[in-house]
């Protein structure tokens, strides 16, 4: 019986190493080698914002380009594209001619002639769109009974729309037409009455309004049965893609579609909405800044108050805003409930509180650090000095301190009058308030408390629509802006009047000549005064809210004032935590707050204890950045010492945290930049993360790890913080390709340098848009274009049209140079970027000519 069993298992062995020998040699035939990327056509349709770019002379961009590229990357895929229009692509995939093809909707008709991806690659909705001065003729379903509405034939919206108009009975006539370009265009001249469009669809411009949702679909990438070797690594892009960059789908559709008409442009309901509330009453707390206040003419102010003026404004909404001032939250809820007011501000941000108490709740607006402030060596005491405008004590006082008793003041100067006196033991401030009301003193002790205050703007229950346009005017309003105007009223709050310095400076100064030198010094010293005070509200700004650390907005200020330029040696340390994502979806956000905070404090404990001269910044969800004043020798000791602190660390919710590092040091290479300092770093710290993840994975195959080696080498490449373009070393890695491409065909190659303030994300796009983010760079203050392209100066008087038309005519400071060079002009590329910012001449209108200099 063993003999025979060990005769068979024998027969097996021989028979599946010569299967392995036989894939061993076929594979290579197929698919990614180590030197060769997969060839596959990818067929491209025009449709604006989401594949711009109608030929392979034109930039290409948009929501599907950017994706697809990125699918591309983690693929292993070298794209060729196939142009038309959508018809003719869908054609071209039937018949195996293009091989890869996005934005198509699931059908059981077409899976027989097409593979699906697994993911869906987004979700659309279809809405039908009327003209915004004809609102008021659509007001009920049967209002459209013998309208007119034009649709593309052959697409899923239509079938959704014939069913939505059967079912409903609504009675519309529907016109068939073409493509989407002729539904268009006949609903522009006026041929129909109403048109079905995307809620993420450009086609549609203003000035038109959504007034039925129809239905929605989930759209796919879908490859060819000719090559179903594609489909699959699609799904494993795809599987990764969304695992990393968990919201990559909805920054895109942010990034590229923030100004469609859905999200700017009201629905025909909440028009109505709008035209019969013409005073909404807004609620609001007079001590809260820089959130909310009375400023010193009686006036509503503040971040909430800014908010609410550009929503407003953004909508086109001519409502009278009426303020009602509160200096206690519950009569203000009370107020909200009982329909007295239309909506509060600021509101504490959570959603079972709002849900219980029967109000609307907002997205989050902006989050704060909150402390306990008590006085200098007073460490016991159990009276909480409070305001009842506060939303800090009912946030902390029931979980976090209980001991307390409440004592209520009718100011947060009170309260903290109180600490001071020993009246009471502790007050709650948020970091705003720390910044506004002491400035500086050194006389209160602070302990950070958690988790962060979220706020939010309360909305009554009757009021969804108000909801609505709070929530978009949030999106529009950017994070930049809100942390512009939250900055700009805490300085507002801290300017102090000349009596209120006077009588806190030179009281009791008697006579003549003491009134004459105040005149003369007050001014002065009231002037370093609030710079002090501003330069403290900067503080709290660059401070990170989450870990204490330095923030990112003081990480981009520090290497942009060239802070680390010492002859000193210093080196830099580039760490990632691992494994936040696994954390934050097993264990809870808290969780990974706290891992974040473990890091931190590791940090700052070994640079306390070696007392070394540096900075840490947290740059990133879980990527922070250390720069130290430091020798080699001194330095190895610093770094085992706070990797073993880090290794050793254990929290409540976490076990324990490891990192991924890596580090440089200026004496290395003394000719190395800050930046290119920190990218080699960064490469070292990746390489780390990369094993890491290949023992921790044993399926992780040689695939995979080519596919980590291109995103390292797409990082080293070193983005410029302002645009998020890449910088000097991608733009001096592709001079050698270009310049073969030049050779080859014999056209000339040239280099485009613009300066330009202020810099945006709508001027980056511009660019990105005429060139085409694969020959753009941004650094040393300028934009940088390596081209081929004949019709260049045709290219660049477009690019300063839509500049000028962007930033509306105003003036714009710029400066521009063109060089080109020849077949035999082998000057280094850098020299060439120095020639052309000293030689840039300077405009300061739109009128700009070009300055070709060779």
């Amino acid at each position: 019986m063993f003999r025979y069993g060990s005769k068979k298992f024998i027969c097996y062995l021989l028979i599946v190493i010569v299967i392995q020998m036989i894939i061993a040699v076929i594979s290579p035939l197929h698919g990614e080698t180590k030197d060769h990327l997969k060839t596959v056509k990818i067929g491209y349709f025009y449709f604006k914002g989401y594949q711009d770019g109608k030929n392979s002379k034109e930039p290409k961009s948009g929501l599907g380009y950017e994706y697809i590229q990125q699918v591309a990357n983690y693929a292993g895929w070298k794209c060729q594209y196939v142009y038309g229009s959508w018809q003719s692509i869908y054609q071209k995939l039937l018949k195996g001619d293009v091989d890869v093809m996005t934005d198509i909707s699931y059908s059981k008709e077409r899976s027989q002639h097409m593979l699906f991806s697994t993911i869906p690659f987004d979700r659309e909705s279809y809405y039908l769109f009327v003209p915004k001065k004809k609102a008021d003729d659509y007001g009920q379903l049967k209002s459209l009974k013998g309208k007119t509405v034009g649709v593309t034939k052959g697409v899923i919206q239509t079938g959704q729309l014939e069913a939505w108009n059967k079912k409903n009975k609504a009675g519309l006539i529907l016109k068939y037409y073409k493509n989407s370009m002729q539904r268009v265009k006949a609903y522009e001249q006026g041929k129909t009455d109403m048109t079905l469009g995307f809620s993420l669809g450009t086609s549609i411009k203003k000035n038109n309004v959504p007034f039925k949702y129809i239905g929605s679909s989930s759209s796919f990438i879908v490859t060819s049965k000719k090559r179903p070797d594609l489909v699959e690594d699609v799904n494993q892009a795809m599987a990764r893609l969304t695992s990393t960059v968990p919201r990559i789908d909805s920054s895109l559709a942010e990034k590229y579609f923030s100004h469609s008409v859905i999200m700017s442009e009201l629905s025909v309901r909440e028009l109505n909405w709008f035209k019969k509330h013409h005073t909404i009453d807004i609620g609001y707390l007079t001590d809260m800044a820089p959130f909310s206040y009375t400023d010193d003419q009686g006036q509503a102010a503040g971040t909430y108050i800014d908010l609410l003026k550009h929503t407003f404004h953004y909508f086109h909404l001519n409502n009278k805003l009426r303020y009602h001032a509160y200096k206690k939250v519950n009569e203000m809820i009370k107020d909200l409930q009982h329909e007295k007011i239309d909506l509060f501000v600021p509101c504490l941000g959570n959603a079972w509180r709002s849900e219980q108490i029967g109000i609307l709740q907002s997205i989050n607006m902006n989050s704060t650090t909150v402390s306990l402030m008590t006085k200098k060596g007073h460490t016991n005491g159990h009276l909480l000095a409070v305001t009842e405008q506060s939303p800090m004590k009912e946030a902390y006082h029931n979980f976090a301190y209980k001991n307390y008793k409440t004592v209520y003041y009718n100011s947060i100067s009170d309260c903290i009058k109180a600490v001071r006196s020993g009246e009471a033991d502790a007050t709650l401030l948020n970091s705003y308030q720390i910044s506004i009301y002491l400035h500086g003193s050194e006389d209160l002790s602070e302990k950070r408390v958690n988790p962060p205050l979220e706020m939010t703007l309360a909305i009554g229950s009757s009021n969804r629509y108000l909801l609505d346009i709070i929530n978009r005017g949030i999106v529009s309003w950017k994070q930049e802006n809100i942390s512009e105007s939250l900055m700009d009223h805490t300085v507002a709050k801290q300017e102090i009047t000349l009596g209120d310095f006077i009588k806190k400076h030179f009281i009791g100064a008697l006579g003549l000549a003491a009134l004459l030198a105040m005149i003369i010094t007050i001014p002065i010293t009231g002037w370093i005064y609030t710079k002090r005070r501003r330069i403290l509200a900067e503080k709290a700004a660059n401070d990170d809210l989450l870990t204490g650390l330095y923030s990112r907005r003081a990480y981009d200020e520090d290497l942009d004032q060239n802070l680390w330029h010492s002859p000193k040696d210093y080196a830099i340390v580039a760490m990632d935590a691992n494994g936040l994502k696994k954390v934050n979806d097993h264990l809870g956000h808290r969780a990974g707050d706290e891992m974040l905070k473990g890091v931190a404090s590791c940090i700052q404990e070994t640079m306390h204890h070696f007392n070394m001269p540096g900075k840490a910044y947290r740059i990133g969800g879980d990527e922070f950045v250390i720069i130290l004043e430091t020798q080699k020798k001194d330095f190895e000791t610093f770094y085992q010492n706070l990797l073993s602190r880090i290794a050793s660390w254990h929290g409540q919710l976490v076990d324990h945290i490891t990192v991924s590092s890596g580090y440089a040091f200026s004496s290395d290479d003394p000719t190395l930049s800050v930046r290119e300092l920190i990218a080699k770093a960064d490469e070292l710290m990746y390489h780390e993360k990369q094993e890491l993840i290949r023992d921790e994975d044993p399926l992780l195959n040689r695939e995979d790890s080519e596919v980590y080696k291109r995103l390292v080498q797409i990082y080293k490449t070193h983005l410029d913080p302002k645009t998020q373009l890449p910088g000097a070393i991608y733009f001096y890695h592709i001079e050698d390709e270009i310049r073969k491409e030049v050779e080859a065909g014999g056209a000339q190659l040239a280099i485009l340098a613009i300066k330009i303030a202020p810099v945006s994300d709508d001027i980056t796009y511009c660019f990105i848009r005429m060139f085409g983010k694969e020959n753009l760079s941004r650094f040393e203050d300028c934009y940088y274009v390596m081209t081929s392209d004949v019709q260049l100066k045709v290219r660049i008087k477009e690019l300063y049209k839509n500049l000028s038309s962007l930033e509306k005519n105003t003036p714009l400071d710029m400066s521009a140079g063109v060089y080109v060079i020849d077949h035999n002009d082998h000057k280094p590329i850098e020299e060439i970027c120095q020639d052309i910012r000293k030689r840039t001449k300077i405009c300061h209108d739109h009128q700009l000519h070009i300055y070709d200099q060779y």
